[in-house]
């Protein structure tokens, strides 16, 4: 899984020095395997060497597992899990489901004041 796709204005500064495009071909929380490529490099005329490569990949964590810490979409999904199970009929757990709404409130405005 992708873990961290967060050293976007290094990439950027690289791209405009190199006259290149730098796009992500997976997102955050994609899976992907050695054969999947995470970034295509367009308009590079030229094998890029080992330096280059590694700066691009230091760009990106992956990890064998997603976490909340390096996703928030995530975690997001996985109270939506809790709070699905809580309503369903077998359980009926209005107060858990509750108690999710408000966990998610608070994971919404810190997202709305980080993005501020």
């Amino acid at each position: 899984m992708v873990q961290r796709a967060s050293d976007y204005p290094a990439n950027q500064w690289f791209a405009v020095a190199n006259s290149i495009t730098v796009r992500v071909e997976a997102g955050v929380g994609d899976f992907v395997t050695q054969q999947n490529p995470v970034v295509s490099l367009v308009g590079c005329s030229q094998p890029i060497d080992s330096s280059t490569r590694k700066e691009i990949i230091r760009a990106f964590s992956i990890r064998r597992t997603r976490t909340v810490d390096g996703e928030t979409a995530f975690g997001i999904r996985q109270l939506v899990d809790i709070a699905l199970k809580a309503l369903s009929p077998a359980s009926e757990d209005i107060t858990t489901a509750v108690l999710v709404l408000d966990d998610m409130s608070a994971v919404l405005v810190r997202l709305v004041q980080h993005h501020h």
